[in-house]
């Protein structure tokens, strides 16, 4: 799927689901790894945040690509300006 962005979203885990993203345009900061901050689940198998505590911090721009594994917590944390990426979901 294609998404955008011009802000940052809420933090996620994917219990079944491994997220690739290739970044189109744009520049945005991902946090990977650590706690989900106040988390609950969206359904038995999508758990979301308002951020993440701990991760390691990368940022992504054009032509850059990320394999977030299944059950890996993910937040896109800063978005500048406008942020494009290609999203395909393995599981």
């Amino acid at each position: 799927m294609a998404a955008h962005r011009t802000t940052p979203g809420c933090a996620e885990i994917h219990v079944k689901d491994t997220d690739i993203f290739y970044i189109l345009d744009g520049t945005a900061t991902i946090i990977t790894g650590g706690k989900i901050a106040d988390e609950y689940n969206e359904d038995p198998d999508e758990i979301r945040g308002k951020s993440i505590e701990g991760g390691q911090s990368q940022r992504l721009s054009k032509g850059d690509l990320i394999v977030i594994p299944q059950g890996t917590p993910h937040w896109i944390e800063k978005v500048e300006g406008t942020f494009n990426y290609l999203v395909v979901k393995a599981r």
